[in-house]
Formats: structure tokens, sequence, C-alpha cells
């Protein structure tokens, strides 16, 4: 595959903007076709599908066993540019919860300067899962408002709002 800059680098192209939205929307119809197929068993994780084709997918994260997430089912809406995978997606966490990683406005920031065409969003929607299960206390911007709750408090209240917001079908 062409990188992102070999595709800028051809001056006069009247073909790039469809040519970028061409490659595009076959990587994000592919990764949604492989996501549904590697999320059909009964221990799957996560699930999409599409929200508005192909630029916007509805996802839905289990909650980890052994976290105060468990039981829990989580929306995550996927919003893909005309030049993914050249610039990652956004994403934005619909339920409510309370956890030291996801600011309350629900934004999953993905560092553009670290993006990589290769990441797939599967293995993105996975690594929130995982956040779920070991949050990573290091971001003191978010950890500051749980840092004043001891961990039983924090597990009582993110188990909390699990009960309350987490309430989406996994059908």
């Amino acid at each position: 595959m062409a990188s992102a800059a070999a595709l800028r680098s051809r001056p006069g192209d009247d073909a790039e903007p469809a040519r970028l939205e061409d490659i595009a929307r076959r990587r994000i119809t592919r990764e949604l076709h492989q996501l549904k197929n590697n999320s059909s068993g009964a221990d799957s994780m996560v699930k999409a599908r599409w929200e508005r084709e192909p630029w916007e997918w509805a996802a839905k994260l289990k909650g980890p066993e052994e976290s105060p997430y468990a039981r829990g089912v989580f929306k995550v809406h996927v919003t893909f540019s005309v030049v993914y995978p050249f610039k990652p997606p956004e994403l934005r966490l619909e339920t409510k919860i309370w956890h030291p990683n996801f600011p309350p406005d629900g934004r999953i920031y993905l560092d553009s300067d670290r993006w990589d065409p290769s990441y797939t969003v599967e293995a993105i929607l996975y690594s929130i899962v995982t956040l779920l299960r070991y949050p990573d206390n290091r971001n003191s911007e978010l950890r500051n408002g749980y840092a004043k709750t001891t961990n039983k408090g924090f597990e009582t209240t993110a188990r909390a709002y699990t009960d309350r917001y987490a309430v989406e079908p996994w059908d």
C-alpha cells in the first residue's frame, strides 16, 4: 500500500481525493467484516455495525470480568475520515463511565503523531477493553478526580456507574 506521503506527492493528480476516499472506504469495509467474523463467538468482547455506511460505526464493548465494569455493555461511536487509515478515526465512549482514562465527554484520544496506518479499529477497541481492566494511572489530568477515592471506593463507584449506565443489550 502506498504511503500517505507518496499519495500526496503527485502534483496535478485530480483523482487524488477520490483515490484516498476509495482506499478509506475499502479499508473500513474490510475491517468491519473482519471484526464481525472475529466477534461471532460467545466469548467475544467487541462488536460493531454500520451507523452511517461506511464512515461511522456503532461499536459495543463488554466490560471485562473481574473488573467493576463486568456485565456492562459500553457503546463506542467511531467516525472515520476520508483519509483513513492515514489519519486515526475519532472515537467517543457514549456510555457514561467512572474511569480515570475516560473524560466526562467520552472522547477517546488517539495521538495522531503516534498513529500508524497498520493499526486497526478492532485492535483499538480491544485496547479499550484492556484499559477497562487495567487503568493507566499515569495520566494525571484525568486521574486527579479519582485519586481522592480509595481503591475500594473507586470500584464501588465504577460498579454503580456500570449498573446504572452500561445496560445496553449485547444483541
